[in-house]
């Protein structure tokens, strides 16, 4: 996703729209402007 204020709650914002739910993220790696999350 993109390293950039807001990209997180927005994808947290579509899993809870067919109600899932968030529980942990842990950042796996990062660079040029990406995060890689799992």
């Amino acid at each position: 996703m993109p390293d950039s204020p807001g990209a997180l709650g927005q994808v947290a914002t579509r899993i809870g729209a067919v109600e899932g739910d968030v529980l942990a993220i842990e950042i796996l790696e990062q660079g040029a402007g990406r995060a890689i999350d799992e």
